[in-house]
């Protein structure tokens, strides 16, 4: 099967084959066949085609800003250069470049994208805390977060980031940065003893121990600013390491100081949830786009081998279609187109409906696999079905996979960052049916012996 022109075009350019693109271009190109050209050299960070590509004409717009996704994703600097010399908002789509630069800067140990990315003007008030928490190491945190030095009686005894807050109270804290083993158990409690300064609490068998306020300790910007409040306490053991508070800093220093916890505790109550999946009304493209961002680009779904599931059985999850029971007398399907950012369900039948899954969304998801043996008059035969669960923030959504749809399924729940989520395991029971059985049948034993 021979590629389109289009698809040629896009190849060529991501694999940065500059002459081979002249020529399949020659002089009969229009503006869709450059703009996706440009598209996908961006993607890969191909500078010599980009800068083609842009001399001839090409656009570099915002619609085209999954390419700067791809960017980060292979952690390439050039391309995004390219992109923000030619419009490109570094804080668009909600700050998605700066957390899959975070998880890109976890995965590859390589922080150079991340910190492009905020020196260059990313709004670090837009990382997701889920993502931090999940993806983070010392050099990132550095990145993410100011540091802070800690000093006692003049004397510099360790530092802090502040990364966690009670913005409404006026309180930070953060753990203790310990390089140089200054601070242990035995330090504080000698100290504290031989200043008068009562202990909240200490354990000698756990070298724990909680103080009270110290007057002579300090916190100190980079800017040689102190974080004053009324009090402060240090709270850990040798074993765990140690956390620093400040307690009361006032407003409006704090906002000035910490403007990201002030957003984080905003944010609180800007996030509307729910405990169930809501379909789309008017599922347009554009509208989805907006939610979960657009789709792969084109080299990439050929690489990927394609992003649509085949059709799975719906047992429960979607309120707004059918349970599955033992009496059910029908079967809903749907399926899944897989995004950058999550997936796009489609229910199929009568009343089809849009729905989207948010990749942060999505804890993880259980696949698993039951062998079933079919009895027949010539023999056992043994047939790989599925039973799956989505475990998300707010929910759940169970599927049923049949065998006839298996391997192509299994592939799909393989791909890209859903891999990532999905946890595989086969079960130890193998039920068995008489070849007779219908589908409908199979799901109910399967739901009632086996999940």
């Amino acid at each position: 099967m021979v590629d389109s022109r289009e698809t040629q075009i896009e190849i060529l350019s991501g694999e940065g084959k500059l002459s081979e693109l002249k020529e399949l271009l020659g002089s009969e190109y229009n503006q869709k066949e450059i703009d996706i050209a440009l598209d996908s050299a961006i993607s890969y960070s191909k500078v010599d085609v980009a800068n083609y590509l842009l001399d001839i004409g090409a656009n570099f717009s915002e619609d085209q800003w999954e390419s700067t996704i791809n960017c980060v994703v292979n952690n390439q600097i050039e391309g995004l250069e390219i992109a923000l010399k030619h419009g490109l908002n570094i804080n668009h789509n909600k700050g998605v470049l700066l957390n899959e630069a975070i998880v890109t800067a976890y995965n590859e140990k390589d922080t150079k994208v991340l910190r492009f990315l905020i020196e260059n003007g990313a709004n670090k008030t837009l990382i997701k805390n889920d993502i931090l928490n999940s993806f983070q190491t010392d050099e990132i945190l550095n990145l993410v977060y100011r540091t802070y030095k800690i000093i006692l009686d003049g004397k510099v005894i360790g530092q802090t980031r502040l990364e966690k807050a009670d913005a409404p109270m006026g309180v930070v804290f953060g753990k203790i940065i310990n390089d140089n083993n200054l601070i242990t158990y035995e330090y504080l409690k000698n100290y504290c003893l031989n200043n008068e300064i009562e202990l909240a609490e200490i354990d000698s068998n756990q070298k724990f121990v909680i103080t009270r306020t110290i007057e002579n300790l300090r916190i100190i910007s980079a800017e040689n600013i102190e974080i004053k409040g009324n009090g402060n306490q240090i709270t850990g053991s040798n074993d765990e390491g140690f956390e620093i508070s400040i307690k009361g800093v006032p407003y409006p220093f704090f906002e000035e100081e910490f403007p990201h916890h002030v957003d984080e505790y905003g944010k609180m109550f800007d996030i509307k949830q729910t405990d169930s999946i809501e379909p789309l009304k008017h599922a347009t493209e554009s509208k989805i786009k907006k939610i979960i961002g657009g789709k792969y680009s084109l080299l990439k779904r050929l690489k990927l081998g394609g992003i649509g599931s085949m059709k799975l059985i719906h047992t429960a999850g979607l309120d707004f279609v059918d349970q599955f029971n033992s009496k059910s007398q029908s079967l809903d399907y749907l399926s899944f187109e897989l995004r950058p950012n999550g997936l796009v369900g489609r229910t199929h039948g009568n009343n089809s409906r849009t729905f989207v899954l948010l990749k942060n969304d999505i804890q993880y998801v259980r696949f698993k696999t039951y062998k079933i043996k079919i009895s027949t008059r010539s023999g056992i035969v043994v047939r790989n079905e599925a039973l799956i669960e989505f475990k998300l923030k707010n929910g759940t959504l169970n599927l049923y996979l049949p065998g006839s749809s298996y391997s192509a399924v299994k592939s799909f729940f393989s791909k890209d960052w859903l891999n990532n989520k999905t946890r595989f395991f086969i079960s130890k029971k193998d039920p068995e049916i008489v070849s007779k059985t219908e589908v409908i049948e199979i799901l109910a034993q399967l739901l009632k012996v086996y999940r």
